[in-house]
């Protein structure tokens, strides 16, 4: 039996789940997570390995990142429109303009972002790092689903790294991160760094004020080395007091090089130091962080360190691997002891706050069959009430909940026909079965009026 969100987070602060995260989410409990770092993949239209186990690194997991409808489970369509119909129309109008691959992206991405929504706690923020091919899709997206009002920042990680990339265009150098809160009143706290990291062109000529005046300094070091040769006192860093400042949405960070010793190998592996600006800047200690695409292990090492509560959630089994040897290893500290600190689960957890939210069957059922004009919503025909069985709009196999909200009555035929697929699947098969029906009569009716025409013998 899978555990609940609640025994989870009191068992210990440290979890992985191991498997699809749609589930996962729907798992968990209303308004428990206080943020949420999310690197989804990015519609590349790339196909990712890792082909350097030889020199040392782990073999992970290979994926593609290129999209099509039939990647999408059918009930996710329906389900996002459910709750967000606006998100839907985005999706549409983008995918109209862009092509099915980006719909089927989006798709993916919003019905997991409205479980997002759902389990951020009023105070929280989520930040979703993208590039800028889908940055203004995933925008809108969010904007439909988070409102705009709660829209924060465009960060733009920029980077600097070996490029030969061809074409008729500049090399890419930076990703986008797009900060949304949950509601008006979101947590941050306010981040200030030295000022020779807030822009690189910096380190070698910028103002410095010391409680006096003001020194134009072109080169520190020379400054200092020549004011010895004078007879004068040099400069320190000390001395100055504007030399930090807040930091702003332009953050030169370097990129996880081949040979960075932090490297592990993952290819679209993001530096630590990104992280954890985000975790300072958007949690508390003792708060909870949640990356539900975890991939190496980034976001719950920089919790880790921040001494925040973690989760992670990730398809591949490697994920928790590296999450164990990360937080044992990682920078020649030992932050985690030993292995069984990390609670590694392939269920889903169970939500405990649906209590209320489901009325008696006896009670129920006369509800919704008059709210439903005594239709089956598969089939659209007029069926009793005693010939209709309770269905699950959204399979509680893909983390659909027993309460109110997600049940319905189906006619007897249409709930066999419908399965874990979805509504949207349950109506293509009852239209197609209706095609087939309809041919079927036709053929009769042609072959009774080819007899009705033959002549008669003798």
């Amino acid at each position: 039996m899978a555990a609940t969100t609640q025994d989870i987070l009191q068992n210990s602060p440290r979890v992985i789940f191991t498997g699809d995260n749609l589930p996962v989410l729907r798992g968990m409990n209303s308004a428990c997570v206080d943020l949420i770092y999310l690197d989804p993949p990015f519609n590349s239209g790339k196909q990712w390995a890792n082909p350097v186990e030889a020199a040392g690194r782990r073999a992970m997991a290979e994926f593609k990142d290129t999209w099509e409808t039939s990647d999408i489970h059918i009930d996710e369509r329906y389900a996002l429109g459910q709750e967000y119909p606006e998100a839907v129309g985005v999706i549409d109008a983008l995918g109209s303009v862009n092509g099915d691959s980006w719909k089927a992206y989006l798709i993916y991405m919003g019905v997991r972002l409205a479980e997002m929504r759902r389990i951020l706690k009023p105070s929280g923020s989520i930040y979703y790092h993208c590039d800028p091919v889908m940055s203004h899709g995933v925008k809108l997206l969010m904007d439909s689903i988070f409102g705009g009002e709660n829209f924060r920042n465009e960060i733009v990680w920029s980077y600097h790294r070996f490029s030969r990339q061809a074409g008729r265009h500049f090399s890419k150098m930076h990703d986008i991160v797009l900060f949304y809160a949950a509601a008006r009143e979101n947590k941050y706290n306010e981040l200030m760094i030295d000022k020779r990291d807030s822009d690189p062109g910096i380190k070698k000529g910028y103002v410095v004020r010391r409680k006096d005046r003001k020194v134009l300094v072109y080169n520190w070091e020379k400054y200092n080395r020549d004011a010895a040769k004078l007879g004068v006192d040099g400069y320190r860093i000390s001395d100055c007091t504007d030399l930090r400042v807040k930091l702003g949405t332009v953050w030169n960070i370097p990129f996880v090089h081949a040979l960075a010793k932090e490297r592990t190998g993952y290819p679209t592996q993001k530096p630590v130091a990104l992280l954890e600006r985000i975790v300072s800047a958007s949690s508390d200690k003792g708060d909870i962080v949640l990356d539900p695409f975890c991939g190496c292990a980034t976001t719950c090492l920089a919790a880790e360190r921040l001494g925040r509560h973690w989760i992670g959630v990730d398809l591949s089994e490697e994920a928790a691997n590296l999450v164990v040897s990360r937080l044992q290893k990682e920078s020649d500290r030992v932050l985690v002891s030993a292995a069984d600190e990390i609670q590694h689960l392939r269920k889903a957890p169970n939500r405990t706050d649906l209590q209320g939210k489901r009325t008696k069957d006896g009670v129920l059922k006369p509800i919704l069959h008059r709210r439903q004009g005594g239709t089956c919503p598969g089939c659209d025909r007029k069926v009793e009430m005693d010939l209709m069985d309770f269905d699950h709009i959204i399979a509680r196999t893909r983390g659909g909940q027993d309460i109110d909200d997600n049940l319905q009555l189906l006619c007897r035929t249409c709930n066999t026909m419908k399965g874990d697929k979805g509504m949207d699947a349950l109506r293509k098969k009852v239209l197609q079965k209706r095609a087939e029906e309809d041919m079927r009569q036709w053929r009769e009716a042609q072959e009774t009026k080819r007899k009705l025409e033959m002549p008669s013998p003798g």
